[in-house]
């Protein structure tokens, strides 16, 4: 994480949020993009990327069992790689969380690079259920297939 540039305050506030990311063990696996969801969604729209936030309370086991047996899982994993992902803390958040109309955590909302609204959902999440509104994303974001370089073979 940079601090360059931040000032004092920004540095704080940057300490801050590490340290809370450590202490809550918010899942290694995903690559987790720390800071506020406007800087990080600039990023994804650069990008033309979906945004993965995810809001959690430290202190709720429901989040934490969430993170070991859903956001852990390799499915999962592998189709955060198309995403730009940040996680959000649901009490510091609030006022983000209440606009996508969330009430409890954890939980989490797909956002397309235009900030359009491309899936939602919160507790209770199943795997299949976040596994499915993931795909569905990536699908509408994935990169064109590059042609092919082979030539069709010739009739006999």
């Amino acid at each position: 994480m940079q601090f360059a540039q931040t000032g004092w305050a920004g540095t704080r506030l940057g300490l801050i949020l590490l340290g809370l990311q450590l202490l809550t063990g918010c899942n290694p696996g995903v690559r987790w993009e720390l800071g506020r969801f406007q800087d990080i969604h600039s990023r994804s729209r650069a990008a033309n990327k979906p945004t993965f936030v995810y809001f959690r309370n430290w202190y709720l086991v429901e989040c934490t069992n969430f993170e070991e047996h859903v956001l852990k899982d390799p499915e999962v994993l592998a189709e955060t790689q198309n995403m730009v992902c940040v996680p959000l803390d649901y009490d510091w958040d609030r006022t983000l969380a209440e606009q996508w109309k969330l009430t409890t955590v954890p939980a989490y909302v797909i956002v397309a690079p235009d900030g359009t609204v491309l899936a939602r959902g919160q507790a209770p999440i199943t795997r299949e259920e976040l596994l499915a509104e993931m795909r569905q994303a990536n699908e509408i974001f994935a990169p064109p297939a590059a042609p092919s370089t082979t030539t069709p073979a010739s009739p006999p």
